[in-house]
């Protein structure tokens, strides 16, 4: 009789290799089907892709060709201390419209409505009329406006009783002074 060295066979772990085998072939096997599907996708969509591609390349050629060279740092320092002088100008001679206007908005009663507004931005100055069909009104506005932060002065110049839709109206011309600084 012949003898080897093998080991023994053990019968027991082999309907468990056989199961984890399996299910590892599975699994490979659907991840080569996602696979395939994915690459199918992405063929379909290639062609758009290529043209999508071919217009943000004539895209770049076109900025590349316009592109403008900026001047040297220095040069860009010096244009912007001038503008920050023009500017310390320009914020001394009074607030935008814009500002005052938000300004007043905030300020004049529901009840009331602005007629006219003059600006003199270089004064730092305001003439205004304001309407409503009760005094009460324009005197809560007056009021405010005097103590605004932003108005050092707020000086009624003229009240006067105007016919409006249907019903009296009463104006108040008001002359304002911006407080500086």
């Amino acid at each position: 009789m012949l003898k080897t060295n093998f080991s023994r066979h053990d019968a027991r772990w082999v309907p468990a290799l056989v199961a984890v085998s399996g299910a590892l072939a599975l699994a490979a096997l659907i991840a080569a089907a996602l696979l395939v599907s994915q690459h199918a996708r992405l063929e379909r969509k290639m062609p758009e892709l290529r043209t999508q591609l071919k217009k943000l390349q004539s895209h770049h050629a076109r900025l590349e060709k316009d592109k403008v060279q900026l001047p040297p740092h220095a040069k860009l320092a010096a244009l912007q201390g001038r503008v920050s002088v023009i500017n310390g100008i320009v914020d001394s001679k009074g607030r935008p419209i814009t500002e005052l206007l938000s300004r007043l908005e905030k300020l004049l009663p529901g009840q009331a409505w602005l007629t006219s507004l003059h600006h003199r931005r270089g004064r730092g100055e305001l003439e205004l009329v304001a309407a409503a069909r009760d005094v009460g009104a324009l005197t809560e506005f007056l009021k405010r406006l005097e103590g605004d932060p932003y108005f050092s002065q707020a000086l009624l110049t003229r009240q006067s009783h105007a016919k409006g839709k249907d019903k009296s109206v009463v104006e108040f011309d008001i002359r304002l002074t911006e407080r500086r600084g």
